[in-house]
């Protein structure tokens, strides 16, 4: 398994940018659902996992709006689906673990993937085949994500072959389109002109009054 791996040399779609925003979609998506479970009202794990797993569908599926390169192409309407979206025409899959922890329901892609993969492969046919894509959330005690992970799973073995860190984006910079500098303006000096007769200008205005009245 490689562990410099670059997901953008394999799958172009998957920037660093855009793995950097679904990353802090998932982190705060997750972390307010942990600020809001409520061990003293009996509420257990249970709970928790449930509310971090729809609140993150959720606020993936509402970041489409403002993110035109993501896409949820399963499970937009919330419940216990199969929850599939595109990064970049990338299908995608999240779960709760570690990366070498793929849980069994993870490790094949489901139909909605299938069509999605089949139809970046027609736009591409450099994309690695027999390959699905997984994000895993390795939660702290608190049930916040300590740490996420983008996971290029065989799917005939079931195994990872490649993991890439997603750091946290406010660590990484801000996130913006570079955009080239425009040069300034060439402004050309200002020359001032004599005046020929002081006195007529005085002789004006006293005839014409102030420009304020």
């Amino acid at each position: 398994m490689t562990q410099t791996w670059l997901p953008w040399n394999d799958y172009p779609g998957l920037t660093r940018e855009r793995l950097l925003i679904v990353g802090d979609i998932i982190r705060d998506a997750r972390g307010e659902a942990a600020d809001d479970h409520r061990p003293d009202k009996y509420e257990t794990n249970w709970s928790l996992g449930v509310r971090g797993y729809e609140r993150t569908c959720g606020a993936i599926s509402w970041s489409v709006q403002e993110h035109p390169w993501l896409s949820v192409v399963s499970g937009a309407g919330g419940g216990p689906v199969h929850f599939v979206m595109t990064i970049g025409g990338h299908p995608v899959r999240f779960y709760r673990g570690e990366p070498d922890e793929i849980p069994a329901r993870y490790q094949q892609p489901s139909l909605p993937e299938v069509v999605e993969l089949q139809r970046a492969l027609a736009i591409d046919s450099n994309l690695p085949e027999g390959r699905c894509l997984r994000i895993a959330i390795d939660n702290d005690a608190t049930g916040r994500p300590s740490a996420i992970y983008l996971v290029e799973i065989d799917e005939e073995l079931a195994t990872p072959t490649n993991v890439y860190l997603i750091p946290e984006l406010e660590q990484s910079g801000t996130v913006a389109e570079f955009a080239r500098p425009i040069p300034p303006a060439e402004i050309p000096p200002v020359t001032a002109e004599a005046i020929e007769d002081a006195g007529q200008v005085t002789t004006d205005h006293k005839k014409t009054g102030s420009r304020d009245e």
